[in-house]
């Protein structure tokens, strides 16, 4: 079976162009790929800038960790519940399930989401306060 066929079998375009379940795993997807990877890794990039600017260190490490480990678990588990819930939710959109079950499957998937998306604010607001101190506290 070539990978053409596989896709076309899979109904990936049809799920995206479709809306609803599809949205969610496109959100997912997305956001893993702009949140999840290039976030961190500009985080990483200011965290190392901003250190050289102030002559090696940043003003808090618990803050510096605080803020790596909350908003990689929080946008990671965000994207990949998004993009889970998406992913079932179109297969069962495809197997003629009705649309009132496709909708309760994804609203059990909200809070955690939620849950996760917070916990990923957090630790990009520890990032930012550290990012802000350690510059106020740069050496003249």
């Amino acid at each position: 079976m070539s990978l053409g066929a596989l896709i076309s079998e899979w109904g990936v375009s049809r799920t995206i162009a479709g809306g609803s379940a599809g949205t969610w795993y496109t959100m997912g997807y997305l956001l893993l790929g702009i949140v999840g990877v290039i976030g961190i890794f500009l985080s990483g990039a200011a965290y190392y800038l901003f250190a050289q600017a102030n002559g090696g260190n940043v003003y808090n490490d618990k803050l510096a960790w605080l803020h790596l480990v909350f908003m990689d678990v929080g946008s990671v588990g965000t994207s990949l519940l998004l993009a889970w819930a998406g992913l079932n939710a179109a297969a069962m959109l495809r197997a003629q399930v009705e649309t009132t079950n496709v909708h309760l499957y994804l609203v059990q998937f909200e809070e955690p989401i939620a849950a996760l998306a917070v916990v990923a604010g957090l630790g990009a607001l520890a990032g930012i306060v550290n990012l802000a101190a350690t510059l106020a506290s740069r050496k003249k």
